[in-house]
């Protein structure tokens, strides 16, 4: 039965790295599950990771602005972060061709 979503998810990448080294899918899991553990570890510490050949992730934060908290009933200041990611112009150029 053909998937109806668009997107992969971590079945799907342990499955893909298990097709291509013939690894077992235990050591598989726990290699993706420890990447995504210290590429938050990394984030939360406030670096850029830079991976040749695919792109940049970098936490970043934005002017403080005041923002009206319906919890309180007031406005309070608050920052907001977010994770930017920048694809290199390689990754770029392969993915939309």
């Amino acid at each position: 039965m053909p998937r109806k979503n668009k997107y992969s998810t971590d079945k799907d990448l342990v499955k893909g790295v298990k097709r291509d080294l013939k690894v077992d899918e235990e050591t598989i899991r726990k290699v993706i599950n420890a990447f995504k553990s210290e590429l938050k570890q990394r984030l939360l510490a406030g670096e850029k990771l830079n991976f040749n050949n695919f792109g940049t992730f970098e936490a970043t934060k934005w002017k403080s602005d005041m923002v009206y908290d319906i919890n309180h009933h007031a406005k309070v200041k608050k920052e907001v972060k977010t994770i930017k990611f920048k694809a290199s112009e390689n990754f770029k150029e392969k993915v939309l061709d």
